[in-house]
């Protein structure tokens, strides 16, 4: 197993100490940022405090000025035997302040790569035969260190290329992760993009169906009701039960061509004042409640909000018709306004069937429904009048449990137009360009 740069500092020191030296400290010097790594061995706990807060501090220039020509008095082969009053020493190694009671020598030696690079020092203290190194004495440590700063070069290029392996692993991560973001966004625009113009052409084609449809059931609308007047003196109650049939179907399909029409058109709003109570009662005078179905209106009446009166009351008209349907059986809707910051929000909440995920996922989709009759565009209109407010629609609902769609405008509204937030406006037929392909 490969030592790591601080375990083979930490031998290297306790080799040298057998080379008959009490105490050593090892200063390795990082070129590319500048900071120290320290070991030390057999200094006491207040050396090593001392030396840990002066040593690692030691600056560059400080090591330059040991290796000029101003310190050759002090050279013995490749080591530097400094007395312990030395201005350096006091400056650099005590920080200007000796340790208490200490007033020992030091050996100092730049550990050399073999292309002469000084990559640190060792420092040492303390001569187990308390005498003067001499340079015969000397000769074999020498030996040593040159061994020594190969192995500590080696350790820290192992250590920095296992430095480099984690950021290169942890880059690659990151790189991962950042395409797998961009490629879901990018995922995410197509589909909005392929939505928009998907809505362009629903758009286009409503328009166009609901203008071609107008003109017949206008006309299929007054020539029924001419009918209706000559047919009323017959008092014949079959015909007239028929002419009835034919009627509240038109009107039913002049709802559909409304609905398309609305969905094609730029929303403009004429914005009025209101309460959120007389909102919903004037909604509720347009709707026919079964007698198995408790409605409960709790709206706020002391609220004052600016909206589209007629829009929105559609909206609403919508949203209770569909609770209405969604409990045959009977139930309970409750409408409730809450005032909540600069917001109103409405909730309708039904104890009906539910929809399931695969439902709500639809939901706002044209031409999506589960009803027999209708064309799916009534909750798409719904959310385009409420975001054309600046507002929003959203749905909670669990089959078997019921649903809770929940309506948040602002109080203050100063649009005048708007529309869903994904509508587009196409620069040529969405239908031609379809045709053509």
């Amino acid at each position: 197993q490969t030592l790591s740069l601080q375990k083979r500092l930490k031998i290297i020191a306790k080799t040298v100490q057998k080379f008959g030296w009490r105490k050593v400290a090892i200063s390795i010097i990082d070129e590319r940022t500048g900071k120290r790594k320290l070991v030390t061995a057999g200094l006491t706990k207040d050396e090593r405090t001392k030396t840990a807060s002066s040593s690692k501090g030691i600056p560059k220039e400080a090591w330059k000025e040991l290796l000029s020509t101003k310190f050759d008095k002090y050279k013995i082969g490749e080591f530097y035997y400094l007395p312990w009053n030395e201005p350096w020493i006091m400056k650099y190694i005590y920080g200007g302040k000796l340790i208490e009671g200490y007033d020992k020598d030091w050996l100092i030696a730049p550990l050399r790569t073999p292309d002469r690079r000084v990559i640190g020092f060792i420092s040492m203290r303390e001569p187990i035969d308390e005498e003067k190194p001499t340079r015969d004495k000397l000769i074999p440590l020498e030996l040593f260190l040159h061994h020594a700063a190969v192995a500590i070069e080696n350790a820290r290029l192992i250590d920095d290329l296992a430095t480099a392996h984690r950021e290169l692993e942890s880059y690659a991560e990151t790189l991962e992760q950042k395409v797998e973001e961009r490629t879901k966004k990018i995922v995410e625009f197509q589909d909005k993009l392929l939505k928009a113009q998907r809505l362009a052409i629903i758009g286009e084609l409503a328009g166009m169906v609901g203008h071609d449809l107008r003109n017949p059931l206008t006309s299929i609308s007054a020539a029924t009701y001419y009918l209706k007047k000559r047919l009323e003196k017959m008092e014949d109650q079959k015909l007239m039960a028929m002419i009835n049939l034919i009627e509240k179907n038109i009107a039913y399909s002049n709802k559909i061509v409304n609905d398309l029409l609305d969905y094609s058109r730029d929303i403009k709003l004429e914005l009025n004042e209101t309460t959120p109570k007389k909102l919903v009662e004037d909604t509720l005078t347009h709707i026919e409640v079964p007698d198995n179905i408790r409605l409960i209106n709790k709206a706020n009446s002391k609220v004052k909000i600016t909206v589209d009166y007629e829009k929105m009351k559609r909206v609403f008209i919508n949203l209770i018709r569909n609770a209405i349907d969604a409990m045959p059986n009977g139930g309970t809707l409750t409408i409730k306004s809450k005032k909540k910051g600069e917001q109103i929000m409405f909730s309708f909440s039904d104890t009906g069937i539910g929809m399931t995920e695969e439902v709500l996922k639809n939901l706002w989709n044209p031409l999506f429904t589960t009803k027999a009759k209708g064309m799916g565009f009534g909750l798409s209109i719904c959310k385009r009048f409420i975001e054309a407010h600046g507002g929003s629609i959203t749905v909670k609902s669990s089959p078997g449990k019921g649903t809770t769609f929940t309506v948040k405008l602002p109080l203050v509204n100063k649009k005048e137009k708007g529309g869903e937030k994904i509508w587009m406006k196409r620069p040529e037929s969405s239908l031609l360009t379809t045709t053509k392909t």
